[in-house]
């Protein structure tokens, strides 16, 4: 597909002005907000446009070029004559920009800031220095698709919803152009109304199999999931989920969401039940560096129904990041955790043990609720990065990990919310933890005895099925299922501690295990990674974690360094630079892993039945145009492609072989009837030399002879690689 003439004087053509702008402005646009270089999209424009005047000027004037080639060199020669120190000071920092892009690339270094602004002004140039090149040489729109649309997804499967946007607006400005040079095209060899009818009808149904096509595809995308629900609430709908409810805030974008759910990550499929068949899903949720793995509480409930956990309402507590903390006031170890999201939307912070303190370069403020759940008061952008203080209390005992020191009994109004239990649980749920704990002397030794008694007497599956309507979780649990996922056995500890008056706290989360071979201290924290386990008050320690899942190991960090021994993780960060909120190495490879299959899958769904129906037409259009010519060059033409078929069936016209002679052989060699071959072959030579008429006869044995040998082909390759052959590669256009 080629593009319209894109030549032409300055002044007259204020159509390609706003092409170009709206050609390189998605990519320009959204590479900036990749490098958080903080760029107006003003400001964007009015680059883009300056560039686009320069590079004009130099199209029209190719001397100015030259000129301003001589005058670089002149400065340049002034500089290293009377200004050595400035040339000495351009060169460094050149130097340093390039070599600071190599150690990103190879994950050694982070953009430094004072870079962000060149690289992003130097990618625009190129990007308009590329789209200038294509649209004046009018080569393929593929040209332009490929490359830009490519970059696009990659930011967009990274979590930057803005690149999905803007390759709507680069598809709409491409499919602009196409329709511009089909309308151009129609109105050569047609006249008037008919040929931009013609026109208009084309580019309907290609659009309409492209609008239908996406349709089908988007929907399968959860990055789509907070588009839809604004649109929703934008024309005056209303889209809720316990995860999912957004609205436009703030000029970045920024979406309002939920706090984290289990049901986000593939397990747990249904918010508001608990259980079902797990879904995993491999997709990176953030990176977090720390000394050692950690349980990263995301969510925590107090409130059992049966069936589901809630929260249970109560004050807002509104505190200030960035605060200083005092380490000698309090019995324990400080350690920063440094958490970097890589996708939009979620305002739940993650931390482990007690988060005494928030630090966030953007957000100023964050919210505590009544459950102790910590999250931001809007959403966090993509690959924005934030520091959580965590304060791991002294005194790790082996098999007891202790989250949070409460020094005496709990309020009553918090020890009656973590010891409710539904009022519809069957009593033969209490008679098993009354009978468990029986010869517990006491909390600590109880809440054992059920973690063992979980641990050791139920299986750990994914391939669970829905608790049927009228019956109760935990009791299905145990008494018929027996066998489930962190879910099941987390709720069960609950309840059963609840049951003999152990307050306890449900908690889902992530569980960070394994760090990286190269980087003892980083964890890529995957959707894969989700868990839910349990916090129990077991006096006269605190908060207990408890695992109660047989898959996973017990947490024991007896045997670690303790806290007056662990290095400090702010001293280790300070010699490595500053995090950015800019696309990682490990996000950009996984993300480009996806936008690959992505293009595969693409090609199949769109570009394969696309070509199909247009090869089909263009055999249909070359059938009509048959019937207008003269009947002995109609017939000249389809025994063209007759000779054509053959050769694809092994069997092909040799050099200075006459037909007469090729008819002999070929019947000779195959299937085929020699008289009527014969006679098909004499009245082509007589037709081709003679201008003698078409003999009916031979009219009717060509028809039969080309059905004969594109069955013959269908049979011998079968249908679907007949198909790709013919219809796709375009083996058959002209057959």
């Amino acid at each position: 597909m080629k593009l319209p003439n894109f030549r032409g004087r300055l002044t007259t053509q204020p159509v390609s002005l706003l092409v170009f702008w709206a050609t390189v402005f998605p990519v320009s646009f959204t590479v900036g907000r990749g490098l958080s270089a903080g760029i107006n999209p003003l400001f964007n424009l009015l680059i883009i446009v300056v560039v686009y005047f320069i590079l004009r000027l130099f199209s029209l004037y190719p001397l100015l070029l030259l000129v301003v080639a001589v005058l670089t060199i002149l400065v340049g020669v002034f500089l290293a004559v009377f200004k050595g120190a400035w040339l000495a000071l351009g060169l460094n920092t050149v130097q340093t920009l390039l070599a600071n892009l190599v150690d990103y690339f190879r994950a050694i270094d982070e953009l430094h800031d004072e870079y962000l602004f060149i690289l992003w002004l130097a990618s625009t140039v190129l990007i308009c220095c590329f789209s200038y090149l294509v649209l004046l040489k009018r080569l393929s729109v593929l040209v332009l698709i490929i490359p830009y649309a490519s970059i696009l997804l990659v930011y967009w499967y990274s979590g930057f919803t803005i690149a999905w946007p803007m390759l709507i607006l680069l598809f709409l400005v491409l499919w602009y152009w196409i329709g511009l040079h089909k309308q151009a095209a129609g109105g050569k060899s047609g006249t008037g109304n008919e040929a931009v009818s013609r026109c208009w009808k084309k580019n309907s149904v290609l659009f309409a199999f492209v609008i239908s096509a996406l349709a089908l595809l988007l929907p399968t995308f959860p990055e789509l999931n907070p588009w839809l629900a604004r649109l929703s609430a934008l024309f005056g709908g209303y889209v809720s989920s316990e995860s999912n409810g957004v609205n436009q805030a703030g000029r970045l974008g920024t979406i309002e969401t939920g706090v984290f759910s289990l049901s986000q990550t593939g397990f747990q499929m249904q918010s508001e039940q608990l259980g079902g068949p797990v879904e995993l899903n491999g997709r990176l949720v953030m990176e977090l560096e720390a000394p050692f793995p950690l349980y990263l509480r995301g969510a925590t409930r107090s409130v059992y129904s049966g069936n589901r956990w809630l929260n249970q309402d109560g004050p807002i507590e509104i505190k200030a990041t960035n605060q200083v903390i005092d380490e000698g006031m309090l019995d324990g170890k400080v350690v920063t955790l440094e958490l970097t999201v890589s996708q939009a939307g979620q305002r739940s912070i993650f931390s482990s043990f007690e988060a005494v303190g928030i630090t966030s370069e953007r957000l100023h403020t964050y919210e505590r609720d009544l459950e102790g759940n910590i999250s931001f008061p809007v959403s966090l952008l993509s690959a924005e990065h934030y520091q959580v203080q965590i304060l791991i209390p002294s005194g790790q005992a082996a098999g007891l990990v202790l989250v949070q020191r409460i020094v005496g009994p709990l309020l009553e109004s918090e020890r009656q919310r973590y010891l409710q239990v539904p009022s519809g649980l069957p009593d033969r749920v209490s008679q098993l933890a009354t009978e468990l704990t029986r010869l517990a002397t006491s909390p600590t030794a109880a809440a054992q005895a059920v973690l063992e008694y979980l641990r050791s007497s139920f299986g750990y599956a994914l391939d669970t099925e829905m608790t049927p309507p009228g019956r109760e979780f935990v009791d299905y649990f145990l008494f018929d299922t027996q066998k489930g996922y962190c879910t099941y056995f987390a709720t069960t500890l609950a309840i059963l501690l609840r049951v003999v008056g152990i307050p306890t706290r449900y908690v889902e989360g992530y569980l960070a295990r394994s760090p990286e071979e190269l980087d003892e201290t980083l964890y890529l924290v995957r959707q894969s990674d989700a868990h839910a386990w349990v916090e129990a008050y077991l006096e006269p320690h605190g908060w207990v974690l408890l695992e109660p899942t047989p898959l996973y190991p017990l947490p024991d960090y007896s045997d670690r360094r303790s806290a007056r021994e662990m290095p400090d993780l702010e001293t280790l960060l300070a010699s490595r630079p500053a995090m950015r909120p800019v696309l990682g190495k490990a996000l950009l490879v996984s993300s480009l892993r996806i936008v690959v299959f992505t293009l595969i899958g693409g090609f199949l769904v769109l570009f394969v039945p696309l070509r199909i129906m247009i090869t089909f037409r263009q055999i249909r259009r070359y059938e009509h145009s048959l019937l207008q010519l003269p009947e002995s060059i109609a017939f000249l033409a389809r025994f063209g492609r007759l000779l054509h078929l053959m050769a694809l069936s092994g069997l092909a016209i040799g050099g200075g072989e006459t037909v007469r002679e090729f008819a002999l052989r070929a019947s000779a060699n195959s299937l085929l009837e020699v008289e009527s071959l014969k006679v098909l072959a004499e009245n082509f030579e007589a037709v081709l030399y003679g201008n003698c008429p078409v003999v009916p006869e031979s009219k009717i044995v060509l028809q039969r002879y080309l059905i004969f040998f594109r069955d013959s082909l269908k049979a011998r390759h079968g249908l679907p690689a007949y198909i790709w052959s013919g219809y796709v590669v375009g083996r058959l256009r002209w057959l």
